[in-house]
């Protein structure tokens, strides 16, 4: 697609895993024909991906989209705001009546839908599907994180990841080795894995679920993640 249908804001709070989620939402936006602003004055829509880890991390998140709303009302023009992340999905269908000045909400397990989340606020209408690419990553540089598994078994009291991405559940090794691989084709030559509980990695896997062969722990995945990498290293 020759001219951008516009131009999105990225707001990236919270974890490393936020980062990877807002990294492949940029991916499926930039597939379908938007390009990426870096500041409001230059933006058609922002996008604020939310942490809700603490209470602390929501009062943040929540501060951050009302400032950029306030920043929008006293000049810039016209950028509606798309709140995505752990706070939709802690606070569900509240969010709407006390937060008028976003536009949409995308909980965590929904961000893969975001393109025509985004389409709808802006009143892009499409003949044929949006394109979404293979590899939904767009990491420049030398390291990327890689996530692993989502969720966590652990209900700490001070802690409400349990609540918002649910329990525990690991990312299949041919998905995370392949994405490796483009990654590492790209130009990335260190993967850090990140997930909420790594060391507890394969543990909800059952025997039928994983090909002859394949990594089952942490320590195979880690040994596999390595050979993917090393040829590029040499």
């Amino acid at each position: 697609m020759d001219t951008p249908l516009g131009s999105v804001l990225y707001i990236t709070l919270g974890c490393a895993k936020n980062e990877v989620d807002t990294d492949r939402m940029r991916s499926l936006l930039t597939a379908a024909g938007y390009e990426e602003a870096f500041d409001p004055q230059d933006a058609d829509i922002a996008i604020v991906n939310t942490c809700s880890f603490l209470a602390s991390a929501t009062s943040e998140s929540i501060e951050t989209t009302l400032e950029l709303a306030n920043e929008v009302q006293d000049g810039v023009r016209s950028c509606p705001i798309v709140m995505c992340g752990c706070v939709p999905s802690r606070y569900g269908d509240d969010l709407p009546d006390e937060l008028p000045e976003v536009a949409a909400f995308v909980k965590a397990d929904e961000e893969d839908g975001i393109v025509a989340v985004i389409d709808g606020v802006l009143g892009v209408e499409r003949e044929i599907a949006a394109y979404i690419p293979q590899v939904k990553r767009t990491v420049e540089g030398a390291v990327a994180y890689v996530k692993i598994s989502d969720g966590c078994n652990r209900f700490c009291s001070f802690c409400m990841i349990p609540y918002i991405r649910g329990r525990y559940h690991s990312r299949n090794a041919e998905s995370i080795i392949s994405e490796v691989r483009d990654l590492v084709a790209g130009g990335v030559r260190e993967i850090v894995l990140i997930g909420q509980d790594t060391g507890i990695w394969g543990t909800d896997f059952a025997d039928e679920d994983v090909a002859e062969g394949s990594p089952r722990n942490l320590a195979q995945l880690l040994r596999a993640v390595a050979e993917a990498v090393r040829p590029h290293n040499v």
